[in-house]
């Protein structure tokens, strides 16, 4: 499978430059060889340069080079960056990319070239976030982990200048030539070793851990549709915050989406000394929030991404946790820890949507009516209120109480803190915990609504 996380393309550059390596110490056979050679080692080395202007951006980098006293470890990058512009050439395209090799060292430049896209893609053109996940890449830790590996890759490339010289010499090219292809290429050594210096550090700080903004749902597996369907549905999540079409209804369906998910994960994960208890008691939190939701009306209607994810979802969760039976998770099954995996994601992203939806719900009510059943208000909400009196006896709607708002407010605010896992023996899912007929229903009846 193509690796679709950041960590995963820069590791697979990693092993194909390595891979490649040894290829500047063969005897070539002819001059077209020879410049073959020559044009691999310049690709990886201006994907290189492509991937520093991705982590360091050009309004950045202006500031970087006027301020008094910059960031070393950005003003380290980019001497690198020029170091490698100054040895290679700046043609744009360059000709590494229009040579057709298939060499393990054009394929680790394509490579880096996929990871610089996927780091350009979690921003616009004018540095805005399109994910909620962009801001890991903004962060200084996340940046030096990732501009320590750009280092050790370029010095992995220009170390094989010399042996590249001799088998580039030995294939009958002039040793003018070879003077004027390899000129440079040690220049590129000492902001390198400067750049592995400065971002070195005791503790390596993980690569980002970034994939694609997923859009596309792969079907071909069941975790992978599960996971597919859950990144979208934080991406959704936190695009609703500034979408003109925010709705309570919408909301709502995330909600159903959060009970489900706990609801199953902690079927899963049922048995003595788990954490069922901690997921039992998130799940009954959801289900109260949705209660809540469920009276309430906004102007905008559902969102069909949303919708139809909960639908998904509805599907894929029984089969992957069904309620009822044992818990797995304690079964000596190694498939059962990608099972596990994908169902521990799935409660670190609601904890993620409780957080975007607190917002989305916050700007709701400051920038519409949100309305629910009149009969839903209390007799002290109504007193002194002739129009909600007339409206609860005609069963309309009118507008939501603040206590309304408020239990959602704090609702949500519960849901997008992080618990500790209580790991005291708690029971399994049962009618005396969360109610499991209720929760399957609300999901049957938000599919079909």
């Amino acid at each position: 499978m193509t690796p679709t996380t950041y960590p995963d393309l820069i590791n697979r550059a990693t092993r194909l430059v390595e891979d490649g390596r040894p290829s500047a110490t063969i005897r070539l056979d002819d001059r077209e060889s020879a410049l073959a050679l020559v044009l691999d080692s310049h690709a990886v080395l201006s994907a290189l340069e492509a991937h520093i202007w991705a982590l360091i951006s050009p309004g950045r980098a202006s500031g970087v080079r006027s301020a008094a006293h910059p960031d070393t470890v950005e003003a380290a990058a980019l001497q690198l960056a020029a170091a490698i512009s100054e040895t290679i050439g700046v043609e744009r395209p360059h000709p590494s990319l229009l040579a057709g090799s298939e060499s393990a060292w054009t394929e680790a430049a394509r490579t880096l070239r996929a990871a610089t896209d996927l780091v350009h893609l979690h921003h616009d053109t004018i540095g805005a976030p399109r994910s909620p996940v962009a801001h890991i890449l903004e962060s200084p830790e996340a940046r030096d982990a990732a501009l320590s590996r750009v280092a050790a890759l370029a010095l992995t490339t220009a170390s094989v200048e010399d042996a590249q010289a001799l088998r580039i010499g030995q294939a009958g090219v002039h040793w003018g030539s070879v003077a004027k292809w390899l000129t440079g290429l040690h220049h590129v050594v000492v902001p390198a070793e400067q750049l592995a210096r400065v971002t070195e550090s005791e503790r390596p700080h993980p690569l980002p851990d970034v994939g694609l903004i997923t859009a596309r749902v792969r079907t071909d597996d069941v975790l992978a549709e599960l996971t597919d369907r859950l990144a979208r549905v934080r991406q959704r999540a936190w695009e609703l915050v500034n979408s003109p079409g925010r709705s309570v209804a919408a909301l709502r369906d995330l909600a159903t989406i959060g009970v489900a998910v706990h609801a199953h994960a902690a079927a899963f994960h049922a048995g003595p000394g788990g954490p069922a208890g901690t997921l039992i008691a998130r799940g009954r939190n959801w289900q109260a929030l949705g209660s809540r939701l469920a009276i309430l009306v906004s102007p905008a209607l559902r969102d069909d991404v949303v919708h139809a994810d909960l639908a998904g979802l509805a599907r894929l969760l029984p089969t992957v946790a069904p309620l009822s039976g044992v818990g797995r998770a304690h079964l000596p099954d190694p498939a059962l820890r990608r099972t596990g995996a994908a169902l521990g994601g799935a409660i670190a992203i609601m904890t993620e949507v409780a957080d975007h939806n607190a917002r989305t719900f916050a700007k709701i009510t400051r920038t519409s009516t949100v309305y629910a059943p009149a009969r839903s208000l209390t007799g002290e909400e109504i007193t002194d209120q002739p129009e909600l009196v007339r409206a609860r006896l005609e069963g309309r709607l009118a507008p939501a109480s603040t206590r309304q708002l408020e239990e959602v407010g704090h609702l949500y605010q519960s849901l997008r803190s992080h618990p500790s896992p209580r790991l005291t023996p708690r029971p399994a899912l049962g009618r005396d915990t969360l109610d499991r007929a209720s929760d399957v229903t609300a999901v049957g009846l938000q599919v079909d609504a």
